[in-house]
């Protein structure tokens, strides 16, 4: 009897952990924060207008969450090619990434939104996890944002923030978001005028 109770433990005990390690199985989830290095735009010196960007790497921001935890804080990630800067599918798709961190490929640029000196892009694509991560963790969509800011205007330097968050957001399209805005505004206008009469 007591060796049926032990072995009914065991068995307990190995069914528990196989299906712990089943639960943690599965598709990359989270988000982490990166700063691009050495960034260099292209085809113009203000990066409104800029046909493609490069960097020198990425550096994790130490602001992560779900499975990115288990990415070393401020580990460096070099490897990237040239991004082109247009909406849709790229002729040569961006890359970037390292053996620990994992790679990020791009499917495709769902947006640009151009500000002040500064752009930001929405490239969709996919992360497959390297060795910072659990080896049941499986790649996933993705969708990198990419905000890039040149203080002082053309010419200077431009610095770029980032995050890449797993699965993949669904981003608008920029004729909804300049739709949405002119409702706002107009609703806005309607209320102002209200406001006004009485």
């Amino acid at each position: 009897m007591r060796n049926l109770k032990l072995w009914l433990w065991a068995l307990a005990t190995v069914g528990g952990l196989s299906l712990g390690q089943a639960v943690e199985a599965g598709p990359i989830v989270g988000s982490e924060a990166l700063g691009g290095a050495g960034t260099t735009i292209a085809g113009s010196t203000d990066v409104t207008t800029a046909t493609s960007v490069s960097w020198t790497a990425f550096t994790d921001q130490g602001t992560k969450t779900g499975d990115f935890t288990a990415v070393p804080d401020f580990e460096v990630i070099n490897g990237s090619s040239t991004l082109e800067l247009q909406v849709g599918a790229p002729v040569v798709a961006w890359t970037f990434g390292s053996a620990s961190w994992g790679t990020f490929t791009e499917t495709s640029i769902a947006a640009i939104t151009i500000g002040a000196n500064a752009i930001t892009v929405y490239v969709q694509g996919t992360f497959v996890p390297g060795t910072d991560f659990d080896g049941s963790i499986t790649g996933n969509t993705a969708t990198m944002v990419l905000q890039m800011n040149q203080a002082g205007g053309a010419g200077n330097s431009v610095s770029t923030a980032a995050t890449l968050t797993t699965p993949a957001l669904t981003i608008p399209e920029p004729t909804s978001i300049a739709l949405f805005g002119s409702m706002i505004g107009l609703v806005g206008l309607g209320l102002i005028r209200r406001n006004r009469r009485s």
